[in-house]
């Protein structure tokens, strides 16, 4: 599964979030594998119902009232459990303020590789190559995944295009966990 992880404010969902679902449905169909996403928030009705439109195979919310804002003790907690229980091959987030200061902590915290910045990717048999900008800009550097999943990948915003996610998709499977329970240990900074 190529799983995401959503970004929102205020029931909106950031640009971000169109366009890592781009990225993660050019993976998904290249790779042959299912897209997930994944909603975390205090109530995210709203912003389920906007991303059953799309084409999407599962929806992942979490709810719980620590999570109304972002926290990112509680986030890491959330997403441990869900790659946990899901066994993702890819996991995306935005390079982001937010995407940027919980990817690495869970990626470390797994220890597993993270490539952040992603631009673009590439398939070579059954190698996926991603790409990340280095020196400014100035150069692209292409990345081989290694080791076992889950792989971990931050997009940089602005690098797929949030006007062409594809629409029409009914997911399979919608879970919703409330975790207030799970989250309490989570602390905030």
């Amino acid at each position: 599964m190529i799983l995401f992880i959503t970004e929102h404010q205020d029931d909106k969902f950031k640009p971000i979030t169109a366009e890592l679902t781009v990225f993660a449905q050019r993976l998904g169909r290249d790779l042959e594998q299912p897209v997930g996403a994944v909603v975390l928030g205090s109530d995210t009705s709203r912003l389920v119902e906007q991303l059953a439109a799309w084409k999407i195979d599962r929806i992942i919310t979490v709810e719980d009232p620590q999570l109304g804002d972002y926290n990112p003790d509680g986030y890491v907690a959330a997403l441990k459990e869900i790659i946990a229980k899901e066994s993702p091959y890819l996991v995306l987030a935005g390079h982001t303020t937010v995407g940027y200061d919980y990817t690495p902590r869970l990626a470390a915290g797994l220890r597993r590789p993270l490539v952040a910045g992603c631009v673009d990717y590439d398939k070579q048999g059954d190698l996926l190559l991603l790409t990340r900008q280095v020196f400014n800009a100035k150069l692209n550097m292409r990345v081989s995944l290694r080791g076992e999943p889950p792989y971990f990948a931050t997009a940089a915003p602005g690098a797929f295009p949030g006007d062409e996610v594809e629409t029409g998709g009914i997911p399979s499977i919608c879970l919703s966990w409330r975790s207030a329970a799970r989250l309490s240990a989570g602390r905030r900074l």
